[in-house]
């Protein structure tokens, strides 16, 4: 809404609001919440944006967990998804994907906040930047790690990272070792 106050005739601002809106109204019409006198749903903005678009997790799920956690890879390439995933059940953690920002708030809806996020920045729809910060937002999420796994390696884009929340940035293409060592650095149950 902001960049089509200053440029109202953005074509990808005007995209993005449309996406949000919709995500905005499928959160709130998953929730049920109480209509108005006059019929409609009420209106969500600002940090219950957040909320409304990845409610709080109700329960983790009850499957064992490995010693060392539960860490969500988001990315848009299926192939990074599973190299990253190779190497983190190598090293005895449990895995779960999420191919794009909007899957990886519907991944921590369904089966509860895990104990690391790695996450790409340029994905289709809700951005690695855009999902930092929602996590950041969430008083269930603020607290877990997320570490960002990207192509963009400049100097602006770390700062960004930073500014959105991040704990670590990682530039592609990926060291295995390089990449365990910034988990186990970060991950809370692996130093356990």
């Amino acid at each position: 809404n902001r960049a089509l106050e200053i440029n109202p005739e953005s074509a990808p601002a005007k995209r993005g609001v449309l996406f949000y809106r919709a995500k905005l109204e499928a959160a709130q019409l998953t929730e049920e919440a109480p209509r108005s006198a006059t019929g409609d749903a009420p209106t969500v903005s600002g940090a219950k944006a957040a909320t409304a678009i990845m409610p709080r997790p109700s329960v983790r799920q009850k499957t064992p967990v490995p010693s060392r956690g539960t860490v969500l890879v988001v990315d848009d390439s299926r192939t990074i998804r599973k190299l990253v995933a190779m190497t983190m059940t190598g090293a005895g953690f449990t895995v779960v994907e999420a191919e794009d920002g909007s899957a990886a708030l519907d991944r921590i809806r369904d089966i509860g906040v895990p104990d690391l996020i790695l996450l790409d920045i340029a994905m289709p729809g809700i951005d690695g930047y855009e999902v930092c910060r929602l996590v950041r937002r969430n008083p269930d999420t603020q607290k877990v790690p997320v570490i960002m796994l990207t192509g963009k390696d400049g100097f602006f884009d770390k700062i960004r990272g930073r500014l959105a929340g991040t704990n670590a940035y990682l530039a592609k293409p990926l060291k295995p070792d390089t990449l365990l060592e910034a988990v186990r650095k970060h991950c809370p149950v692996a130093a356990e």
